[in-house]
């Protein structure tokens, strides 16, 4: 019997007590700001990171999510038993999330060859930004919560990312 994971990054904008609710991972981006380092939404909230934005000149940057964070996920599922993890990244074209997954998906099995037995990691490119992304998250879990195969909540995610286009409308020109 299988028993699946769902995980994303702190870029798809999924509420932190519904992520807890639905067991959903998520691994931050790092946001810059001033030589700081901060843990999206750990280390920094919203509020803040829109504070900076609205309040200083020099914006903030970020860092993709670290290799590290995702070969500790990785080992921390297959410990937990989990057959499957789905992984859902940030848009490949705008951040070297993805890659970091894929790399740290090499890495992982170079490490433990044998979980390639009865471990897999499914990597999955939004090609899109926040929610856009995200609402597939969350419809991803409460399918393995409902008992789905790891296919059909892959072909789910699949099917929404293909049809979903995000729309971004600033509240201020400035």
């Amino acid at each position: 019997m299988s028993k699946i994971k769902i995980a994303t990054d702190s870029t798809a904008d999924i509420p932190k007590d519904l992520c807890e609710k639905l067991n959903i991972s998520v691994l931050p981006l790092t946001i810059i700001h001033e030589d700081n380092g901060y843990r999206d939404g750990i280390d920094i909230s919203k509020e803040d990171f829109y504070h900076i934005l609205e309040t200083e000149q020099k914006l903030p940057t970020s860092s993709q999510v670290k290799v590290n964070m995702y070969t500790e996920l990785f080992t921390q599922c297959r410990e937990e038993g989990y057959t499957d993890l789905i992984q859902v990244t940030l848009n490949s074209k705008g951040s070297g999330t993805y890659q970091a997954a894929e790399l740290a998906k090499t890495m992982f099995f170079e490490s433990y060859p044998e979980a390639a037995k009865n471990f897999r990691i499914h990597i999955i490119d939004s090609k899109t930004y926040s929610m856009a992304y995200g609402i597939s998250v969350i419809e991803a879990a409460q399918m393995i919560d409902d008992g789905a195969n790891v296919q059909e909540v892959i072909d789910h995610i699949e099917e929404w990312l293909q049809h979903t286009r995000p729309i971004f409308v600033p509240l201020t020109l400035k």
